[in-house]
């Protein structure tokens, strides 16, 4: 009984200490927000490391963070951003316009966890084009922030969509396709404009003008205004076919065809040729969904869905006006934005969307008629996708929670990863790791490693050299190589024990599994037999049919980590064999190899070069360049 009253009272007390510490920390937030005025600005919410958690605005900024504080906003994200927050400081701004602006910079800039990121990790594909080169052309980037003279389109939500614009592109305008090093060292027109699919700039087949008007119609073309295309393609045809060039002629005539037929198939939104995006938010609880239809010269485009996983705001109003800033700060603004709620301070929302543009913007929430019909749709096709986002998720839930009674876990395996080594007759060897979080592969956290030489042809020492690399990194917390909930070894029981021993060596407790190929079975002739998987403390391996969602989720983490490790193989090999012929040169170093690879690209390039060319790079020496050209003119 004396036990029991002392447990008890021990309980007591440190439940008390826990109150005590969260009420001292709320405290310290109070304290602070209490010296902070009514005014206009930004707030910004800081642990005790100093790092930003998160960063809002407000029309007065006391109110709005007391609403945090006295505890009027019962939601996770909410209690969880207090919980790590010990200070709070504060911008004044002298406009509601003036705190859009530093919200939006301030999150782009630090990118605090607990905001929401629009464009941000490659989540969209954007079609680039830098005008202050040379003869531009397309080219697809995962990042939203143009470099100098850059033109970025997009964003394109389907990788698949940009790869097929940009192949139409390659096929029926007249841009270059090589690259810039391939540009320089041509000498006569290539296999492209023998096809009519380049205006060979190269070898001077085309003045400056012709090529930019060419550009132009790209741009126009990219951002949606094929009417425009057309009636200047149109033009250039009849000049060609005035000039007797009719190939040429012929190739414009194609182009206008399938313009043409494009224009019948999309659908007509606006008789007007109006440029407006139609936005529609849908919330539920701390998580949501945005559809944007961007309807260019009165023709809806592919609709782009944005998903919210973790909204701290609220308000729809503050949302959507935090959402309008941050996404048209990196992409194009068109004429017209329809929204289905009144941001916050839409006036100084749309002066902020107009000094982007650097024209009008008018942003409108529609009451009646067919934009407000369009604005229904947008929040309908958020609200769909929101759905089939959940449904996926639950899916997904149910694949893991069978992985967990499969593979005899104690929780769910949300974070997964798997090794593989990979060596071309025990040279160059390297690995691979690949994580998979919520069942969907991470590309952020996979990683590659280069193993001793003397490992190369040891499987066996290798895992073991990258297990260690992995786990001792974990054990010393570092971000991003946290324990994962589930190892996957590509092999059997012996490639497993190995994981075992060096996990156990390391004193690290991480569950895990093998996935091995049915060899054995298939040489015996049971071509039927799938995967199996083998577990630590079960002795006979475990077989799943063949189309098991657990088996093929399993198998995804398995080939991904393959290939991966593959590819890297691949391309050091292929370094290697570069630098390999160089080595033999006499008096050319590592600085000035790294220069010749920097400018040629490849030994090919470097073999066939001139002497003039070898001079003219940069940090060669006349000696040097004839002893270059020297040795390759023996072989």
């Amino acid at each position: 009984m004396g036990f029991t009253a002392c447990w008890y009272c021990w309980t007591w007390a440190c439940y008390i200490d826990v109150v005590w510490i969260c009420l001292k920390s709320m405290m310290s937030l109070r304290e602070q927000i209490a010296r902070i005025s009514q005014d206009s600005g930004i707030y910004i919410f800081k642990d005790a490391d100093g790092t930003i958690l998160y960063i809002g605005k407000a029309k007065r900024l006391r109110a709005r963070l007391l609403q945090y504080i006295n505890g009027h906003d019962g939601r996770r994200m909410v209690s969880r951003l207090l919980r790590k927050a010990k200070t709070v400081e504060v911008t004044l701004t002298e406009n509601e316009k003036a705190a859009l602006i530093l919200e939006a910079h301030l999150i782009g800039k630090y990118k605090p966890p607990f905001n929401i990121r629009l464009v941000e990790g490659g989540r969209f594909l954007f079609m680039g084009m830098n005008t202050q080169k040379d003869w531009p052309y397309p080219y697809i980037v995962r990042r939203s922030v143009s470099q100098k003279g850059e033109l970025l389109i997009g964003p394109y939500p389907m990788a698949g969509g940009i790869r097929k614009t940009l192949q139409f592109i390659e096929r029926r305008f007249l841009l270059r396709t090589c690259s810039d090093r391939e540009l320089k060292q041509a000498k006569r027109p290539c296999l492209q404009y023998q096809m009519h699919q380049c205006m060979a700039p190269c070898v001077g087949k085309c003045t400056d003008e012709e090529y930019q008007a060419e550009v132009d119609r790209v741009v126009l073309f990219l951002r949606g205004n094929n009417q425009e295309v057309i009636t200047q393609t149109k033009k250039q045809m009849m000049w060609l076919a005035e000039q007797e060039r009719f190939e040429e002629a012929a190739k414009r005539r194609d182009l206008i065809f399938i313009l043409e037929k494009t224009l019948e198939n999309q659908q007509v939104v606006q008789k007007k040729q109006v440029d407006q995006d139609i936005w529609g938010l849908y919330l539920e609880g701390e998580r949501g969904m945005v559809a944007i239809l961007p309807v260019r010269g009165g023709m809806r485009q592919e609709v782009v869905m944005i998903n919210l996983p973790d909204v701290m705001e609220s308000d729809a109003s503050a949302l959507i006006s935090t959402l309008l800033v941050e996404w048209y700060t990196q992409t194009s603004v068109p004429k017209e934005v329809l929204v289905q709620v009144d941001p916050f301070e839409i006036m100084a929302v749309q002066e902020v969307l107009s000094d982007i543009r650097k024209r009008k913007v008018y942003l409108l929430v529609p009451q009646k008629g067919e934009k407000k019909k369009l604005v229904e749709l947008a929040q309908k096709n958020a609200h769909a996708a929101f759905s089939r986002l959940r449904t996926q998720e639950e899916a997904r839930e149910l694949v893991l929670r069978d992985v967990q009674r499969i593979c005899q876990l104690s929780k769910l395996p949300y974070r997964m990863e798997c090794f593989d080594n990979s060596h071309l007759s025990g040279t160059n060897p390297v690995a691979s790791m690949v994580t998979f979080i919520d069942g969907k592969p991470e590309k952020s956290l996979f990683r590659k490693f280069r193993i001793p030489a003397e490992l190369g042809g040891d499987d066996y020492g290798s895992m073991r050299n990258v297990l260690e690399r992995r786990f001792l990194r974990a054990k010393e917390g570092q971000k991003g190589w946290e324990f994962p909930d589930l190892l996957v070894v590509d092999g059997g029981r012996g490639q497993l024990n190995i994981a075992r021993a060096v996990l156990s060596d390391l004193d690290c407790m991480v569950p895990m599994i093998g996935i091995a190929k049915p060899r054995t079975e298939h040489k015996k002739g049971k071509l039927d037999e799938s995967d199996k998987l083998v577990l630590l403390h079960v002795k006979d391996p475990i077989r799943l049919p063949k189309h098991s969602p657990v088996l093929r989720l399993l198998q995804q983490l398995r080939d991904e980590t393959h290939n991966q490790a593959v590819r890297y193989q691949a391309k050091r090999r292929q370094k290697k064999t570069l630098t390999s012929v160089l080595d033999s040169i006499l008096g050319l170093g590592p600085k000035r190899k790294k220069i010749l690879i920097s400018h040629f690209g490849t030994i090919t390039a470097i073999r066939n070069a001139s002497f003039e060319e070898l001079v003219n790079v940069t940090g060669i020496s006349h000696t040097l360049a004839k002893e270059i050209h020297s040795f390759f003119s023996k072989e």
